[in-house]
């Protein structure tokens, strides 16, 4: 019997682990155990197998992949190429150098090579091996194993541009999709050829697109500047120079276009949103969409600070003629992919060094960033915070319905993919009801919204100028969107757990103000605010919904769970959810070491 009982102490915490624990904690605690018991299980291969018939094995699959993959690398390139359909363009490779001159506060300059891909829109399939468009590849676990490769060593995938999700049509049907809300006719353009920095090996680093819109003339007639920062976050710029004949000798320099607007979207840490830019640029087909310049890109971009002095200066232009993979030969298609495969790779590492160079021997003032605006494409929201947007979705629309008067409510997330924008009327409300728009700008807001008790208090709060997450058409009559108080208790769910209704009363006491967004727009002038929290209930709040029969219990634990992190990372690890987790994420591993020990004693 004590061995029994020794036995069960001895495996409880492995036991509770396991049942508790998610699919990463059982992960670390059986990559621990492996290490732990090393020298049995070497043991166990000698005594059945025997290490050099083990060798042997490990060595004949090594030496079988290996020939798969040289097998794979020359097939990459048997590719005959798909037609174009009609558009006088060819998909092409353009090698080319960027350069950046710094003017003001402090005057940098570097320049470096750099690989773009162009093709034309609508065009889908590959083109040499080398460039592909919209190919849909293996899982990457099954890639490897397979003889012939989907897709061509830079491809690209029409999800990752222009508007977030998927499109039937590509990027075709994107561009359309765009023009269309922006109030573009995509009809006065017949062609479209895009010029980007392409995917190699799953890994791309694109920091902007340049599509020429062109007419059923081949006239270029319009460009859409799709600029990209690291955060995830997307702004685009449409410019329509002036319309300019095509001259009567083709062999002449292609004419240059230029267009000016304002900045607005953050896109360096050394940049505020402050100032305007200025493009000059040449068609890169000129003339007729047949590349027939050596030297095709020529695009130069200026930034003015909003005094108008010039700030930066960044262009980006073609060091040779376009390459086109489908007249390559296989020792050419070897060639240029030794020149220029790592020319991606580096993007980040360069900026990096540059950002070094800037703050640490420059002494530039870093400028953090700012919450998009609402012409700006947020980054994609997390797992948390779409949790999170449908609770407040559903609480927003029971607010509303529940307003005592007639208003109709536009609500627009953000991060959330596809976009679901949803009017909501209250119940007294009819076509003709005042009409709000609630946009928010970032995902962020959601995880702020944790911080709140009340719709009222958390759209006041996150409207702020500078601390602004979230956009509203009219604050003074948001500020009144909640229900009376005697709604909420009819609606209380009476069997929610006592724990529950314990762990809300908690959080609700412990819960700190949503903190200021401290960023390059905010200063003595324009101080960040902390929003603090209303000392008395205006009616039927966040908790109270979360405890009424419109949530499930999973629901609430889940919120709770959230909630507590919060807390926890601003007293633990100064608000960083991510730093906190890293410290869980330490924790589990010395429990999951001491289990080990303690199991395989």
């Amino acid at each position: 019997m004590a061995i029994t009982v020794s036995s069960f102490a001895a495996f409880l915490p492995l036991i509770l682990l396991v049942h508790f624990g998610t699919s990463t904690d059982i992960t670390l605690l059986c990559s621990l155990a492996i290490y732990k018991k090393q020298t049995l299980l070497l043991g166990l291969v000698e005594k059945y197998v025997g290490f050099t018939t083990a060798l042997q094995i490990v060595l004949g699959f090594a030496i079988l992949f290996t020939i798969l993959q040289f097998a794979r690398f020359l097939l990459s390139f048997q590719d005959s190429g798909t037609p174009t359909a009609g558009f006088p363009a060819k998909p092409m490779l353009f090698p080319c150098r960027t350069s950046h001159i710094r003017l003001f506060p402090t005057i940098n300059s570097f320049d470096y090579s750099y690989l773009w891909v162009g093709f034309p829109v609508g065009w889908k399939g590959s083109s040499g091996g080398l460039i592909s468009a919209d190919v849909k590849d293996l899982p990457w676990y099954l890639r490897w194993l397979a003889l012939r490769p989907r897709t061509a060593w830079w491809s690209v995938d029409s999800d990752l541009y222009l508007g977030r999700g998927h499109v039937e049509d590509g990027l075709a049907g994107k561009l359309r999709e765009w023009m269309e809300i922006h109030g573009h006719d995509p009809n006065d353009y017949a062609y479209t050829y895009l010029f980007t920095a392409a995917r190699f090996f799953n890994y791309q680093s694109n920091p902007v697109s340049i599509w020429n819109l062109y007419s059923v003339n081949k006239e270029l007639t319009a460009v859409v500047l799709e600029v990209n920062n690291t955060f995830e976050e997307r702004h685009i710029y449409l410019m329509k120079p002036q319309s300019t004949p095509l001259p009567e000798d083709l062999n002449i320099k292609p004419p240059r276009f230029s267009g000016k607007f304002q900045k607005e979207f953050y896109v360096s840490t050394f940049n505020s949103r402050l100032g305007h830019y200025s493009i000059s640029t040449s068609d890169a087909l000129f003339p007729n969409m047949r590349t027939a310049n050596p030297l095709p890109v020529n695009t130069t971009i200026g930034l003015c600070s909003s005094s108008g002095r010039p700030k930066l200066i960044a262009r980006i232009f073609s060091t040779g003629p376009a390459v086109d993979p489908s007249t390559l030969s296989l020792f050419g298609k070897i060639s240029f992919l030794s020149k220029w495969w790592w020319v991606g790779f580096l993007t980040i590492p360069r900026t990096l060094y540059q950002a070094w160079i800037l703050f640490f021997n420059k002494k530039i003032s870093w400028s953090f960033r700012p919450e998009p605006r609402a012409s700006t494409m947020c980054r994609p929201a997390t797992t948390n915070q779409i949790f999170v947007e449908n609770i407040f979705r559903r609480y927003l629309r029971y607010v509303i319905s529940s307003f005592p008067g007639t208003i109709q409510v536009k609500y627009i997330p953000a991060g959330i993919h596809p976009v679901e924008t949803e009017t909501m009327k209250s119940d007294k409300s009819s076509n003709e009801g005042v009409e709000v728009e609630i946009r928010v700008l970032t995902p962020l807001f959601y995880t702020r919204l944790l911080h709140y008790t009340s719709l009222s208090e958390a759209l006041l709060g996150e409207s702020q100028e500078g601390n602004q997450t979230v956009s509203i058409s009219n604050l003074k009559l948001a500020s009144k969107f909640f229900p009376p108080n005697e709604t909420s208790a009819s609606l209380l769910l009476t069997t929610t757990p006592l724990w529950q209704r314990g762990a809300f009363i908690l959080l609700n006491s412990i819960s700190v103000p949503a903190p200021p967004i401290e960023n390059c727009e905010t200063g003595p002038e324009n101080p960040p605010r902390y929003v603090a929290k209303s000392s008395t209930s205006g009616g039927y709040e966040i908790q109270d919904f979360l405890q009424s029969k419109e949530c499930t219990d999973l629901e609430r634990k889940e919120w709770l769970l959230q909630a507590g992190k919060l807390f926890l990372a601003h007293h633990l690890t100064l608000g960083s959810v991510d730093l906190l987790d890293l410290l869980v994420f330490g924790w589990k591993a010395v429990i999951s070491w001491g289990v080990v020990k303690r199991v395989f004693a």
